[in-house]
């Protein structure tokens, strides 16, 4: 998605700059000028997300990683499910006493 996004981003930037270079009106330069700023800035965030994530994707892809992958989803899973039921737990007294003591 973020390599998706740079790439995005540059195409753009190719048409603000084409659009600046046939533009005679000097407000609308501006405003151009202005939306190449906010494109370098969204460029920049995805970019970053990228350089980050990459690590991640290509450790997902190599097929050694897989069956690992797939363990831990299982695992977490697991761990869900507990989480659920102690989340709901209620504990019925099996012998009914009106004190203890």
């Amino acid at each position: 998605m973020a390599y998706d996004g740079v790439g995005e981003e540059d195409k753009r930037h190719q048409d603000l700059i084409h659009a600046i270079e046939f533009e005679n009106n000097p407000d609308r330069i501006a405003q151009l000028g202005m939306r190449i700023h906010q494109n370098r800035v969204e460029r920049r965030v995805y970019k970053d997300m990228f350089a980050v994530t990459e690590p991640v994707v290509q450790f997902a892809r190599d097929s050694q990683n897989k069956k690992t992958l797939e363990q831990m989803r299982q695992v977490l899973g697991k761990v869900r499910k507990e989480e659920k039921h102690q989340e709901n737990r209620v504990y019925i007294p099996r012998i009914k006493e009106d004190s203890y003591g």
